[in-house]
């Protein structure tokens, strides 16, 4: 499950400021640091009033971060595992185009190529959730992708 970076921040900052500050402080420190720090405040106008920190929290989880994920310390190790090769076998670059097709990989055995777009995998079109995708994909399971090709 896919959590910015900056939640990590602002929970360790609402355990701090529930203890000293009203609820309607704390929450107009939290929009401030996000306003201030978030990098991807451009994909909202304008930030809603929050009953609660977990409304907050769950908007900006909802928001998303394309850097950041959080996960099992043994699915890391399987992602990174140099004895196992597991993926699609491609590269796309922030647009969603594939800036390269690996030999022999699944990718290109299904005829994908370098320049097609990718529109959505499995059913998700947030660029940014792609990886996580991917990733929550059981082994042996196709993955379904919608290409754009000119």
């Amino acid at each position: 499950m896919g959590i910015p970076f900056l939640l990590i921040i602002l929970l360790a900052y609402l355990s701090y400021a529930q203890e000293r500050c009203s609820k309607e402080e704390t929450l107009n420190k939290l929009k401030e640091y996000i306003v201030r720090y978030h990098l991807w405040k451009n994909k909202f106008s304008e930030l809603p009033q929050w009953k609660d920190e977990s409304e907050a929290i769950a908007f900006l989880r909802a928001k998303g971060d394309k850097w950041t994920t959080i996960t099992k310390l043994e699915e890391d190790r399987t992602w990174y595992s140099e004895a196992k090769l597991f993926g699609l076998g491609i590269r796309w670059n922030d647009e969603g185009v594939i800036i390269k097709v690996f030999e022999g990989s699944p990718a290109e055995k299904v005829g994908l190529r370098k320049g097609d777009i990718i529109y959505s995998i499995n059913g998700e079109t947030d660029k940014n959730k792609w990886s996580l995708t991917i990733r929550n994909t059981p082994a042996n399971t196709p993955v379904k992708l919608e290409i754009i090709r000119n």
